[in-house]
């Protein structure tokens, strides 16, 4: 009966969100990044590595779809295989992050005292410095690869996600059904699983998929810097930084890997709009 309940509540989320129109849109874009991660090598029309100095910083062409960097590499190729790093980074930085700043938000906000001033004094400090500068620290110190890219990411990522999480069990714990199941003696995380965590769930996925959005970013802007993945590991932001010295000759090179940027990011921030309105009744009831 139970299973037929959150079947019936998910078709019922599913439909809210489908109204949305914008949210479809983002859903498709986001969908065509994911199949171009998965898929690279399969549709690449070249090689991302392979260079062809010859006719390097040309143009659009039938054989280069959106033209040749610098090293006469395929815009495309690097940009498709790009998308893998890029959602590899946000999937994995918001799976840590939500990992961590779950587990501390909820015990934080359920027990309180002594513990809840532990933790958010920590998460405080942490606040208390810019997220990215804070992040450039971390790469400065652990090296530049991929992996040090999602822990440094993640380990400034999860007090926001601890911070939210809190607010909400704050107020979820002192409702009546809450109340009610320590009344007649449910233990501490019987509860936190069965009463508090499910409730909390839908706002942690909105803001899930507006975090990764942020943590695409920023992976950009560490690659931008020279701070994140190195070359030639094709990355969205590495190619702009590259591009920075021919944008008045052959600004193809930065402006289609910022396109991409800008529509993952995009497409990420209208599914996080659709799900905040799909989920909005649900958490009001």
């Amino acid at each position: 009966m139970k299973k037929i309940e959150m079947s019936s509540e998910f078709l019922i989320i599913l439909r809210r969100f489908r109204r949305n129109r914008l949210s479809l849109l983002g859903s498709i874009i986001f969908i065509v990044f994911v199949f171009f991660a998965i898929f690279a090598d399969f549709i690449s029309p070249n090689d991302p590595y392979e260079m062809h100095l010859k006719t390097r910083l040309s143009g659009p062409s039938s054989r280069f779809p959106l033209g040749q960097d610098e090293f006469g590499r395929c815009i495309l190729s690097r940009i498709i295989y790009g998308s893998r790093v890029s959602l590899t980074v946000g999937v994995l930085v918001v799976l840590i992050s939500m990992s961590i700043g779950l587990s501390v938000g909820m015990i934080s906000g359920y027990f309180g005292g002594f513990i809840d001033t532990i933790c958010m004094r920590i998460v405080d400090a942490l606040l208390a410095f810019p997220s990215f500068l804070l992040a450039l620290a971390i790469m400065a110190v652990l090296g530049q690869n991929i992996f040090n890219v999602i822990l440094a990411l993640s380990l400034v990522g999860w007090t926001g996600v601890a911070r939210l999480v809190r607010g909400e069990v704050l107020s979820i714990r002192e409702r009546m059904y809450v109340v009610g199941a320590k009344a007649i003696g449910a233990n501490d995380f019987y509860i936190i699983l069965h009463y508090i965590l499910p409730n909390v769930f839908p706002t942690v996925i909105i803001y899930g998929s507006l975090m990764m959005a942020g943590a695409i970013l920023q992976e950009a802007g560490l690659s931008f810097l020279g701070m994140g993945v190195q070359p030639p590991v094709p990355s969205w932001g590495a190619m702009l930084s590259a591009g920075r010295a021919y944008l008045r000759s052959h600004p193809h090179i930065s402006t289609f890997p910022g396109i991409a940027i800008f529509l993952n990011v995009l497409a990420l921030n209208l599914i996080g709009d659709g799900l905040r309105d799909a989920l909005d009744p649900w958490l009001k009831r």
